[in-house]
């Protein structure tokens, strides 16, 4: 008899439990993202002076972009793993980029110098590519939910060269 490690429930309450979390670490992200950010306030166009009105307004929804980011790794997750005794190498890796994306206030922290923030955006963008890919097999549904976080940072890292080539966006 073998010994679930994962007790992950294959109903819909396995599903709620994992976005849920999900969405508490993504809550505790954007406030240290907030905190953490120079300028104050945690809007980019307060560390990034340049931006222009669209600039301004992604800076105040990144907050809520990045809950909702995290609440699809949390179902993709749940696909991939529910029912299943072991991890798998696909909520390995949706793991793993959670991991990675937790670590972006690091990153954000960066923005006072964009080509560090870049080069933190295109290892996320990496690491979502490959992880929908894994995704895949086991779930197409969960590879959707992780499209768009490879998405919305590769719209960040356009706006951040553009910043720093001067473009004001």
């Amino acid at each position: 008899m073998r010994t679930q490690l994962l007790p992950l429930s294959p109903t819909p309450v396995g599903l709620v439990i994992c976005v849920l979390c999900a969405v508490a670490l993504a809550t505790l992200v954007s406030v240290t993202l907030i905190v953490l950010l120079p300028g104050g306030e945690g809007s980019i166009d307060n560390a990034l002076p340049g931006t222009g009105p669209l600039g301004a307004l992604i800076s105040r929804i990144v907050p809520f972009v990045w809950i909702g980011l995290f609440a699809g790794l949390g179902a993709a997750f749940w696909l991939v793993q529910r029912a299943k005794p072991e991890m798998t190498r696909p909520g390995a890796a949706v793991l793993a980029l959670l991991c990675l994306c937790c670590l972006y206030p690091i990153v954000g922290a960066g923005l006072t110098e964009p080509l560090f923030a870049v080069v933190g955006n295109v290892a996320v963008i990496l690491a979502a590519v490959i992880t929908e890919g894994l995704c895949r097999p086991a779930s197409h549904l969960a590879a959707r939910l992780v499209t768009p976080v490879w998405v919305w940072v590769t719209i960040a890292t356009a706006g951040l060269l553009a910043l720093e080539l001067g473009l004001p966006f």
